[in-house]
C-alpha cells in the first residue's frame, strides 16, 4: 500500500471512530429520554442494544445528522 493510500485509510478510520464516539456519547445523553418513551413490554437494555446493532450493521447511519437519527430512534421507541 502506498503512503498516500495508507494515510487516506488512516484518515477514514479516524473519521469513523469520531462518528462512532459521537454516536455513543449522544446515545448516553438521550438514553433516559428515549427509554421513557418505550412501552412497558419493551426491555430498555434490549432496545438500546438493537439501536447499537443497527448502527454497527449499517455504519452509514452515522452520516445522518444526530437530530435526524435520534428522531427516528425516538419514533421507534414510541412505536415499541
Amino acid at each position: 500500500m502506498s503512503t498516500a493510500a495508507a494515510t487516506q485509510q488512516d484518515t477514514k478510520q479516524a473519521k469513523s471512530l469520531t462518528l462512532w464516539e459521537g454516536f455513543q456519547t449522544e446515545l448516553e445523553i438521550r438514553e433516559q429520554e428515549i427509554c421513557s418513551m418505550l412501552p412497558g413490554h419493551v426491555n430498555k437494555e434490549r432496545f438500546k442494544n438493537s439501536v447499537v446493532a443497527a448502527v454497527k450493521q449499517t455504519p452509514g447511519l452515522l452520516k445522518a445528522t444526530p437530530r435526524s437519527f435520534f428522531g427516528a430512534v425516538t419514533k421507534s421507541a414510541q412505536d415499541g
